[in-house]
């Protein structure tokens, strides 16, 4: 295409030469100029030719060579263009091959997840068993599905279960709802040592109204935890455990012992209405938003020594049947114990009250001890047990003293 207007540019380059050559044929000479001859004599007809023989060839160089980097540049972008759609056509189908993938992962992981279902709610507790295994290796495998796992766990824990009840299959569903719950504790646990997967963090416990077997949940960390009417069969064991987020064990039935010795409570904790009755051990509790224990009945010995509340404590309406033992906890928040009875030993014993204190229309029937309890701010609107009083220094905190001294 571009070989027909190179042609008519070298003709007409070799035309324009000659025809400028030749005009110079017919000059007058320029003897009368003090140059050289070669430079005052006319040029002859061969120099002419050669001259424009040789400008044309150079010309077609020129347009030849100008042609050859025209073809070059397009062979590069075209060659780029290429490239580019061979690397997008890649990415796409790498992008389409990823997908698939993903689809049929989870394809494979919502056939397992209903398969170990459906094995949960078979009538044999060997399948049940299996179903509660699968259920934990997908939570291992995968973080996504890991809350829906729990989810189903808690659900199972919430069905109606009477651990005194006699007949067929009720062994083996003991044994599973032990597993369930071990499960959920071997979870619960941070292990560094452990295979990933195995540490389930922020999982959201949701336990209403379950019945827990001598549950066994000492060193966990809870994100949100529910046990608000769970009936904790047997002693309950949370003793070093860390809540991150609100718990509430509002109305849970604790029919042994529940110990929390050591554990912290980084949100607001709720025990209204819940009745232990075996010991309740809180020795050296952390609670560092607001705990509430309105109208818990403690059926035998209720031990606080050490508790630290950071938050408004509430105790009142609490029913004490046992011995109380707060020596040296920490009320750096308002403190509750109005309406509260206390038919045994209450010790407050070095205890620390840092704000308001209510000791309003509490009941103690046996001894009452405040030997070294302090109030740091002994003007407070306090309501102090009758027959004790802040005795006032001259800097520090007040001491409680009994009003006979």
């Amino acid at each position: 295409m571009w070989v027909l207007p190179i042609v008519i540019v070298i003709l007409a380059v070799a035309a324009a030469t000659s025809w400028l050559l030749l005009l110079g044929v017919n000059r007058p000479p320029l003897s009368s100029l003090d140059l050289p001859s070669a430079l005052t004599d006319p040029p002859g007809l061969d120099v002419v030719l050669f001259t424009a023989l040789l400008a044309g060839t150079a010309t077609g160089a020129l347009a030849v060579l100008g042609l050859a980097f025209r073809r070059q540049r397009h062979r590069e972008l075209d060659s780029a263009r290429a490239a580019y759609e061979a690397d997008r056509t890649a990415r796409h189908a790498e992008r389409v091959a990823d997908a698939a993938e993903r689809d049929a992962a989870e394809r494979r992981i919502t056939d397992l997840y209903v398969r170990a279902a459906e094995q949960l709610g078979h009538a044999q507790p060997a399948v049940r068993l299996a179903g509660l295994y699968g259920l934990e290796r997908l939570a291992e495998a995968d973080p996504g599905h890991r809350q829906t796992v729990v989810n189903l766990l808690c659900a199972y824990l919430r069905m109606p279960y009477h651990p005194g009840a006699t007949g067929n299959g009720r062994e083996g569903e003991l044994q599973v709802r032990l597993t369930a719950q071990g499960v959920l504790a071997n979870h619960l646990r941070e292990n560094r040592s452990a295979s990933p997967g195995s540490f389930w963090a922020e999982v959201r416990l949701d336990l209403t109204g379950a019945t827990l077997i001598d549950p066994d949940f000492s060193s966990c960390t809870f994100g949100t935890a529910t046990f608000t009417r769970a009936v904790f069969a047997g002693n309950a064991e949370f003793s070093g455990a860390t809540f991150e987020r609100p718990a509430d064990f509002s109305g849970a039935a604790f029919n042994g012992s529940g110990w929390f010795g050591g554990v912290t409570f980084d949100g607001t904790v709720r025990f209204r209405g819940a009745t232990f009755s075996g010991a309740a051990g809180f020795g050296g509790t952390s609670f560092n938003a607001d705990a509430w224990f309105r109208d818990v009945t403690f059926g035998r010995h209720a031990g606080f020594a050490r508790a630290i509340f950071s938050g408004q404590a509430g105790f009142d309406g609490g029913s004490f049947e046992g011995e109380a033992d707060l020596r040296e906890a920490v009320f750096a928040g308002d403190a509750d114990f109005g309406g509260a009875s206390f038919a045994r030993d209450a010790d407050f014993s070095r205890a620390s009250f840092m704000r308001t204190v209510r000791f309003a229309d509490t009941a103690f029937t046996s001894a009452l001890r405040f030997e070294g309890a302090i109030a740091s701010d002994p003007d407070q609107a306090h309501v102090w047990p009758s027959g004790w009083h802040p005795d006032r220094a001259p800097e520090g905190p007040a001491r409680l003293v009994p009003a006979a001294s």
